[in-house]
């Protein structure tokens, strides 16, 4: 059962690449498997250039999130791989995921924080996504890095990690958004006296995910976030805390004590953080940075809190 931890299924089909290597689909129609199953394969296609489009279930949408696919082809096609193999892809997804909690777990120390705080994260959403190779844990092991940068005032490190984080999930273009407003009026220092050339710096993450959008809605032949765009609002988006009231509204109704339990854990951790962050916007620049990120998190749609 060749990379089976991706759980590819046979409703969308496999791509030549697969099929030369006799990679075959775990599960059958109409079974559709994990969404690790896409991002894997476009780690073989990752510039759309070949039929791993045609083998997947919402392209625009996907594409957009194409970091952990890029950066595995890169190492992939390094060491003379083709197609990329579920070794490489996951490699590159535990060292991505390995570096932010290592450097979060630095960051805790320097700063006599007890190292318990790392764990959670660790163990609940951090290890549940990697195994199914979704980008969410890579993803957060790529913002904490970002937030160590701004805090360190290493300007070309976060250039760097943050454009890769908005390949990644185009969703934290909100708190990169907010990191170079902040550059430009200076309240965010890069120990430089040119606030402005920070500010032209700390934009390069938000063009290249632009741009990037700009190519693979060329590639497709639709707008850009053509396929964000077609999922209704209160799907994905809503207004804050709405869709997980329903939830809480419609699993109160049917006795679902576990999921129950999830969702309050979810809502105090936001609310913690929040207030957290408006106690300390006066001692820490990254806080203003990370408060509309943190409001983006609780304005998520029924898809997620379901």
């Amino acid at each position: 059962m060749p990379h089976g931890s991706f759980l590819p299924s046979s409703l969308w089909n496999v791509t030549q690449a697969e099929r030369d290597a006799d990679w075959l689909p775990v599960y059958s129609k109409p079974d559709s498997g994990w969404d690790g199953q896409f991002y894997f394969r476009q780690s073989t296609d990752p510039f759309l250039l070949s039929d791993a489009i045609n083998c997947s279930d919402n392209v625009s949408y996907r594409y957009q999130r194409n970091g952990v696919p890029m950066l595995a082809w890169a190492v992939a096609r390094s060491f003379g791989e083709f197609p990329t193999s579920g070794w490489t892809f996951q490699f590159v997804q535990f060292a991505l995921t390995s570096i932010g909690f290592g450097v979060l777990c630095y960051w805790l120390n320097k700063n006599g924080i007890s190292l318990f705080f790392a764990l959670p994260w660790l163990f609940c959403g951090g290890i549940f996504a990697l195994f199914r190779g979704l980008p969410d844990s890579a993803s957060d092991g790529l913002f904490i890095l970002s937030c160590y940068c701004v805090l360190q005032k290493h300007l070309k490190t976060y250039v760097v990690a943050t454009t890769l984080l908005l390949l990644c999930r185009e969703g934290y273009a909100i708190y990169a958004a907010m990191v170079f407003g902040l550059s430009c009026i200076g309240w965010i220092s890069w120990n430089t006296q040119r606030p402005w050339r920070a500010g032209l710096w700390t934009a390069v993450p938000g063009v290249c995910v632009v741009a990037w959008a700009l190519y693979v809605a060329s590639r497709l032949g639709v707008r850009p976030l053509h396929g964000a765009a077609q999922v209704p609002f209160g799907y994905l988006v809503d207004w804050p805390f709405s869709a997980y009231y329903r939830m809480m509204i419609a699993q109160w109704t049917t006795h679902s004590k576990y999921e129950l339990l999830l969702k309050t854990l979810c809502a105090v951790t936001l609310l913690v953080v929040l207030i957290n962050l408006l106690r300390t916007i006066r001692k820490w620049e990254l806080s203003a940075a990370l408060i509309p990120y943190v409001v983006l998190i609780a304005m998520t749609g029924i898809t997620v809190w379901e």
